[in-house]
């Protein structure tokens, strides 16, 4: 009866360029996971910036929206009981800097909401097979129409 030799035998007889071969794919295998996870956890911190400060600028927003809302009212209320013309200016002056401050937070929050989708993500994973990454492939991802 013949022996079968043992499976650290086998190994030892495998060529060596088919284990450097198969040590070279599993350290390939561990430095873009490692890649993947240190990109996954740089856009996790990005969305939460994000976040935050489109909850910030969400919170500007209403105010400028009732201060629009106030001082919109305060100058028809000017202009129906003939109030003084530096009142009503004044007023109208507050409510269209009101009105900019909101627009600027409004468009703001649309920049910051990019970056809630993980755009790096998204690119690195669905990408073409055999096609390099660039950064303007992430930028493309984030554009909004």
């Amino acid at each position: 009866m013949a022996e079968q030799p043992s499976a650290q035998a086998r190994s030892c007889d495998e060529p060596p360029s088919l284990r450097h071969a198969l040590g070279q794919w599993g350290e390939d295998v561990r430095l873009m996971a490692d890649a993947l996870s240190e990109l996954a956890a740089s856009e996790a911190r990005l969305a939460a910036y994000s976040l935050a400060m489109m909850l910030a600028a969400a919170l500007v927003l209403a105010i400028m929206a009732a201060a629009l809302w106030t001082t919109l009212a305060s100058a028809i209320a000017l202009a129906v009981f003939d109030g003084d013309e530096v009142w009503l200016a004044t007023s109208l002056s507050v409510a269209a800097a009101s009105a900019l401050a909101g627009g600027v937070c409004y468009l703001m929050i649309r920049h910051l909401s990019r970056n809630l989708g993980f755009p790096g993500m998204r690119a690195v994973l669905f990408r073409p097979p055999g096609r390099r990454i660039t950064a303007e492939d992430v930028d493309r991802e984030g554009v909004r129409p």
